[in-house]
């Protein structure tokens, strides 16, 4: 996984437009899942990661600003999908920094 690319890529899609406006199918975030696994944004075990917890609804959701609570919606939304990413680039970088070590 290219840590820097994938950075980018999060970047560029927070750019397009509202993320947290942006509403997906199961099926759309799952083919995103494999299109980010295309990319070599995610791994096999992070694609397979990320898919099961489209398939289980276990995606954490945005915050809400005004409550400080995760939103309640029920719809999948590409904010998720970013959130999910941002949290493995991030455990990715603390292992390979030494800041934290490797489980499993």
């Amino acid at each position: 996984m290219n840590s820097l690319h994938g950075i980018g890529t999060m970047l560029l899609l927070l750019v397009i437009g509202n993320v947290q406006a942006q509403s997906l199918t199961p099926k759309e975030a799952q083919d995103m899942a494999q299109q980010l696994y295309k990319l070599e944004l995610l791994s096999e075990r992070g694609r397979d990661t990320l898919q099961k917890k489209i398939a289980a609804h276990q995606l954490s959701r945005p915050m809400d600003e005004a409550t400080g609570r995760p939103e309640r919606s029920t719809v999948l939304s590409k904010a998720q999908l970013i959130h999910f990413l941002e949290q493995a680039f991030m455990a990715d970088f603390c292992w390979r920094t030494g800041l934290l070590k490797q489980q499993g």
